[in-house]
């Protein structure tokens, strides 16, 4: 996606049930601004998401990456470091349907809120950043 409507973001859970995500509203050569949130995670919502990746065997799954992933689509990745086992899932792979729910819970854990405010912030972004490349933002 051509500036400004790539966008990416970190979410980090732990130590403990502290949870931050730091949302980039474009690419990072951009020298966009970077934000960061805090949020605290439900000790059941965090058990939850370690019983999802022991069902699914993420810690012992054998990942195939795909050689020639698609033009344009969102890429995802997954570190995992919990009780001494460490696990990291390519962003594109074959298998990618076991780790979806993981992807899904994980986004879940961030506040609603916190969630709308980063996308606010965004869409102010990309309304400045199409102002100073001499488009109408009208069009957003």
């Amino acid at each position: 996606m051509p500036p400004p409507y790539h966008y990416e973001y970190e979410i980090c859970i732990g130590p403990g049930v502290s949870g931050e995500i730091v949302f980039c509203p474009d690419y990072p050569i951009e020298n966009p601004p970077v934000w960061t949130e805090t949020f605290s995670v439900d000790d059941r919502a965090l058990d939850e998401l370690y019983t999802l990746i022991m069902e699914r065997e993420l810690f012992t799954k054998k990942w195939t990456e795909i050689e020639d992933p698609p033009v344009g689509s969102h890429l995802e990745w997954l570190e995992v470091v919990a009780y001494r086992d460490h696990i990291l899932v390519p962003s594109v792979i074959e298998e990618s349907e076991i780790v979806n729910d993981a992807y899904s819970m994980i986004r879940s854990l961030v506040p609603a809120w916190i969630w709308s405010k980063l996308m606010r912030q965004r869409d102010q972004y990309k309304v400045e950043y199409l102002r100073n490349q001499g488009h109408n933002s009208t069009h957003i």
